[in-house]
């Protein structure tokens, strides 16, 4: 679950870029920080990927591309 909500916040701070290498470096190092803290094996990672990469697959899917930079989303891209 960690690698999950860690590619995931990643994933969705992309356009936000105040938050987004912040991000990148944090999760960078929290990535081997998972391994050697005890508790989880890199095949644990591995498996964070995939639930990562089937989940976006699905939003996308279900809900369609996120909006890019610039552009309305929710209530204001209907107004």
């Amino acid at each position: 679950m960690h690698a999950v909500m860690a590619f995931m916040a990643t994933w969705y701070a992309v356009h936000l870029r105040f938050v987004f290498y912040p991000l990148i470096v944090v999760n960078t190092l929290m990535m081997p920080a998972t391994l050697l803290h005890g508790g989880h094996h890199l095949v644990d990672l591995f498996g964070g990927v995939a639930v990562f990469a089937i989940g976006v697959f699905a939003a996308r899917r279900i809900v369609g591309d996120r909006p890019r930079a610039g552009e309305k989303c929710g209530a204001a891209a209907l107004a």
